[in-house]
């Protein structure tokens, strides 16, 4: 019988009940993993683990594509996700599962009112692309520039609390997760094996890999990554990504990147 890392070191996986919670809306596919105790565990030490205590947590999000606009406002939102019906049937009971109609709404206030990072494109960004700042690919020499090779991007995590948005211009530490727990700050390098590409009128590039942290538990609960140039000087900040709240506990935590197209390439400009 194979053993399960947890927080408390190797548990034998048949006293381990695994438990899956799939988060799946137009930005993002997620997958939870929570592991937790079948019955009580006595520790090395003399400690006892009381059974449903999780003992690791690990996540999977697969990134889909920039949200839409928020152009409605919050009674259109309420009229669109609660068609009017008699009034004797009421909003969902206290105690009992929320229906469908409940569930939308909840998905769509949770965007209108997410926590204080806020996705988008930094606008500091869109002029360094335009100065050159920038080298998503390779290129050769064009009889005004020698030849430039592909800058190193990396993508860090940041807690809950943080307040990054589309005004940042480079990365810093402000709001990331502590550089414990398996987590080194500054982040990953994501795996850039395919050059910026258009179709029709849309520019667009994507990581050709997954951003992983393995062995990681982390210092807080997160819900962002920002993508920023570790090439340049001044540790330049190209976007930010939200995704559900995740708090992970010696497990893996992996972005999988949305597919390379014009539609719903992680960054496109049209």
């Amino acid at each position: 019988m194979t053993n399960v890392m947890t927080a408390y070191g190797e548990v034998d996986r048949a006293l381990i009940v695994r438990d899956k919670i799939l988060l799946d809306n137009d930005n993002e596919r997620t997958l939870n993993l929570e592991y937790r105790l079948k019955a009580p565990l006595r520790l090395p030490d003399g400690r006892v683990i009381l059974p449903d205590e999780i003992v690791k947590r690990s996540a999977h999000v697969r990134l889909k594509q920039w949200p839409d606009g928020l152009d409605s406002g919050l009674g259109d939102l309420i009229n669109a996700s609660f068609p009017r019906r008699p009034r004797s049937r009421g909003f969902t009971p206290t105690g009992t599962l929320p229906g469908e109609p409940s569930k939308t709404l909840l998905r769509r206030l949770g965007h209108l009112f997410r926590f204080a990072n806020t996705q988008g494109m930094c606008t500091s960004f869109k002029k360094e692309i335009l100065c050159g700042s920038h080298a998503f690919g390779t290129q050769g020499a064009n009889g005004v520039r020698t030849v430039t090779t592909k800058d190193a991007f990396k993508l860090a995590l940041f807690l809950v609390t943080a307040t990054r948005n589309n005004t940042d211009t480079v990365y810093n530490t402000t709001g990331e997760l502590a550089g414990t727990g398996g987590y080194t700050q500054g982040g990953v390098t994501v795996t850039n094996a395919v050059d910026p590409s258009t179709s029709g009128t849309t520019a667009f590039w994507t990581p050709s890999g997954s951003a992983t942290w393995t062995s990681f538990t982390s210092s807080g609960a997160f819900d962002c990554a920002v993508l920023w140039n570790d090439a340049s000087t001044a540790d330049l900040e190209c976007a930010v990504f939200t995704f559900g709240s995740q708090s992970i506990t010696a497990g893996t935590f992996t972005l999988t990147m949305p597919t390379n197209d014009a539609s719903t390439g992680l960054i496109r400009i049209a």
